[in-house]
């Protein structure tokens, strides 16, 4: 009897638990989708609303595309239709947010694949150095990074080009006023999806307008200087001042009674022109230089020297690019840096070196290049500030009068705010010499040399000379000794004696020379 309770009561909790595990299991409902179809830009969605029991309420919430809520509509059936009209092709990601009884349950569905090819859309600036700055972006106005480019610059065509991460890219070949700088899009498949060729778009790099510096009689301008090439007058006039092209105009100080108007001047060094194009050497054509006074003073060396050791080589084919098959004269241009570098700075770049790490001991000197193109016709000289890319150029610059006695020579150059490791150049003829592929500043440094104004060549004749001006003042105060201290007795001069005959006795001839009678006449003594 006691045993058949007992199994009585077993059997009603094992059937009670399977009850309740059985509710249990039918309470707990996930989405899933089932199938998925499309027709033209309607996109229907099947998920398993039929696997939730009687009692079990589940609502679809909203549907995200791309991270963003989207439109949808959702039926009883457990379809969900959404319009995807508005989506670019590729792929773009699909999460559906529903609830289970007012519980909020969020599902991850496979992504959708958009069938198609992505519009471009191409702007294009110049700025006032004329360098392009192009832009693409998609049909909804985002940038398309990776897309390639094919940018033409005045007579220069075909460059090739990508964007970057913003969609931008600035190109490093600088126009000359006047040239038309035009971009045209290339078809280019990004994560598996094409991006059409973009229509071309161009720009025209105009000359900036002539400033000029107007003042009523009543203004008073005192200290001017006018600098044109390498000439310079000081005046001092109460009339208008104007600013014309390669002229630069400084006024220092003015005092003014009347309303004037707004103007802008520029200061800047004045430019030693070189000659231009000197010879061919080798496979490449050698250029002259230009520079300004600062750097010649940088440099520490004479015009004369700095004209006949500095050089910029470049291909045959580059030249004619660059000149616009000879219609400028191109000359290299070192200019006196606007941007120095920090000790910290430099201090950094020489310590990530593991060749120069060691060296405490040295001096640096920072310079830009760029170029310049003569026109042969107008005879405006235009900077250029970039280089066609893919190429690359020797530079060839006499090595400063401080640095002649370093041990090593290096260069080295910013990469955003940081300077990069100092690259050993190699010293030829009191020359160094540089391969660069873009237009920047850079610094030169050298390891060993001592601090200060003067070094190598210098430091020997400065050697001569004081050691010349010792001996000099050697001499000088032997002589100041021996011929104004020590005074040197007059020497005695010997007369010749006069010749005074013997008296004559009386029985000496009388000569009868009235001169001398009566010196030969034998006194008589008187008594």
């Amino acid at each position: 009897m006691m045993k058949r309770m007992l199994a009585t009561v077993f059997a009603v909790v094992m059937l009670l638990g399977v009850m309740v595990c059985g509710v249990s299991a039918e309470g707990v409902f996930t989405f899933a989708e089932t199938a998925r179809y499309q027709q033209d830009e309607l996109v229907a969605i099947e998920w398993n609303a039929a696997d939730a029991s009687a009692e079990t309420v589940v609502e679809i919430a909203a549907v995200t595309v791309d991270g963003a809520s989207y439109t949808f509509d959702a039926t009883q059936h457990g379809i969900i239709y959404i319009n995807v009209a508005q989506l670019l092709p590729g792929s773009h990601t699909i999460s559906c947010r529903y609830t289970v009884d007012g519980v909020p349950q969020t599902a991850d569905l496979d992504p959708f694949v958009k069938e198609g090819t992505v519009g471009v859309r191409l702007s294009i600036s110049v700025n006032e150095n004329g360098n392009a700055l192009i832009e693409a972006v998609d049909e909804k106005g985002a940038p398309v990074a990776g897309y390639k480019l094919l940018l033409s610059v005045g007579d220069m065509e075909g460059i090739s080009a990508t964007t970057g991460s913003d969609g931008r890219f600035l190109s490093r070949i600088t126009a000359v006023y006047g040239d038309v700088v035009s971009c045209e899009g290339v078809e280019t498949v990004i994560g598996g999806v094409p991006y059409a060729a973009a229509a071309s778009v161009e720009a025209l790099f105009e000359a900036p307008e002539t400033t000029t510096t107007e003042a009523p009689t009543t203004t008073t301008t005192e200290e001017t200087t006018s600098t044109e090439a390498s000439t310079s007058t000081s005046t001092e006039k109460t009339t208008t001042t104007e600013t014309t092209e390669a002229t630069t105009t400084t006024t220092e100080k003015t005092q003014e009674t009347t309303s004037t108007s707004a103007a802008t001047t520029t200061t800047t060094n004045g430019t030693i022109l070189g000659p231009g194009t000197t010879e061919n050497k080798g496979d490449r054509v050698a250029l002259n230089v230009s520079l300004d006074h600062n750097v010649l003073t940088a440099f520490g060396v004479k015009e004369s020297v700095f004209q006949n050791k500095a050089r910029l080589l470049l291909t045959k084919d580059d030249y004619t690019n660059l000149t616009d098959r000879g219609a400028n004269q191109l000359m290299l241009n070192v200019l006196t840096a606007k941007k120095l570098p920090t000790e910290e700075q430099l201090a950094a770049a020489i310590g990530a070196s593991s060749q120069f790490a060691s060296e405490e001991e040295f001096v640096s000197l920072t310079f830009d290049l760029s170029f310049l193109k003569l026109n042969q016709t107008t005879g405006k000289i235009l900077p250029v500030s970039a280089l066609p890319l893919n190429t690359t150029y020797v530079v060839e610059l006499p090595v400063p009068a401080d640095m002649q006695d370093a041990k090593q020579l290096a260069i080295t150059f910013f990469d955003g705010d940081q300077l990069m490791q100092p690259i050993p150049l190699e010293v030829q003829g009191g020359c160094f010499s540089l391969e660069i592929n873009s237009l920047e500043a850079y610094t030169l440094i050298a390891f060993g040399a001592e601090k200060g104004v003067g070094g190598g060549s210098n430091s020997v004749l400065l050697i001569v000379l004081l050691v010349v001006g010792i001996l000099l003042l050697a001499a000088a105060a032997f002589l100041v000794f021996f011929f104004v201290l020590r005074k040197p007795e007059p020497k005695k001069v010997n007369e010749a004696p006069v010749f005074v005959p013997d008296l004559l006795d009386e029985n000496d001839i009388f000569s009868g020379r009235d001169d001398l009678s009566e010196i030969n006449r034998r006194p008589t003594d008187n008594k």
